[in-house]
């Protein structure tokens, strides 16, 4: 799909630079907006980052699941509604198929001693049509280790995010609370998800103050005409951070449902 570089660690920025369009595009069709949003900023970072962080890493390894359709067999996740309006005969499909090949391959060659995540495009096109990707773990573990991921991307975001906006003393140490749960057992604890819900607020709140909107030049100021609206750059790097806080709200949840479904199996297990 496109002439590998001389030097192999820039493969991932080659392969997004050609591909970005349909990127784009595939991320719209499985992810809707918000999806569009992050892949975008993921798009603009890796472009213009100099070296590749731990965070572009995740959100790389994020993009590849959302391509290979990792999550549209948990009914709750917004993957699932846009996976099932996909027309199996359309061509996008076979495009897709193609993206999440490419951008596996473009990982593992800039970092092969890396990890990818288990992606099989095989699994994704049979017969002009996409079918879900099978996972072998058991969908406990898979929970417990997407969101042990999750909170080192919203870690990452929410670290970096701080050195250009100035929360106030207590929601900093929510985030460094957080930090201390990274690898922790106790990131499932309840009070866990209170805390991301105090963080969310608060970017939220934080992203709307930076959203702007200009209007066109009016002697009168009788138009009324807005020309456009968008975020400043800090609004941007908060709304990224917004949206990976939301990504570990809705992993611990996952874990949270998935532990009551087995602690009500092992009950009725017991009474039958």
């Amino acid at each position: 799909m496109f002439d590998i570089p001389g030097n192999a660690a820039d493969r991932l920025r080659a392969y997004v630079c050609e591909n970005r369009t349909g990127l784009l595009n595939a991320a719209l069709l499985l992810g809707g907006q918000a999806w569009l949003k992050r892949t975008q900023q993921l798009v603009d970072d890796i472009l213009s980052a100099p070296t590749y962080t731990r965070r572009i890493h995740l959100q790389v390894d994020a993009l590849l699941a959302l391509l290979s359709l990792k999550d549209v067999h948990e009914e709750e996740r917004p993957e699932a509604g846009y996976f099932a309006n996909l027309d199996p005969a359309a061509p996008y499909v076979e495009e897709i198929c193609l993206l999440a090949d490419g951008l596996a391959e473009a990982i593992a060659a800039t970092a092969p001693d890396r990890k990818i995540p288990a992606h099989n495009s095989s699994n994704l096109c049979h017969r002009g049509g996409v079918i879900m990707d099978q996972r072998n773990e058991g969908p406990l573990l898979a929970a417990i280790l997407d969101a042990f991921e999750a909170a080192h991307g919203a870690s990452d975001t929410l670290n970096t995010v701080k050195e250009s906006w100035a929360p106030d003393s207590l929601l900093q140490q929510q985030i460094a609370e957080l930090d201390c749960l990274l690898d922790n057992p106790g990131l499932f604890e309840p009070r866990t998800l209170d805390r991301v819900h105090v963080i969310l607020r608060a970017l939220q709140h934080a992203s709307e103050l930076e959203w702007v909107t200009e209007f066109p030049p009016d002697e009168n100021c009788m138009s009324g005409t807005v020309e456009h609206s968008f975020f400043t750059e800090r609004g941007r790097m908060i709304m990224q951070a917004y949206l990976d806080v939301a990504d570990l709200q809705s992993a611990l949840r996952r874990v949270k449902d998935l532990v009551q479904v087995e602690e009500i199996a092992a009950a009725l297990k017991q009474r039958g």
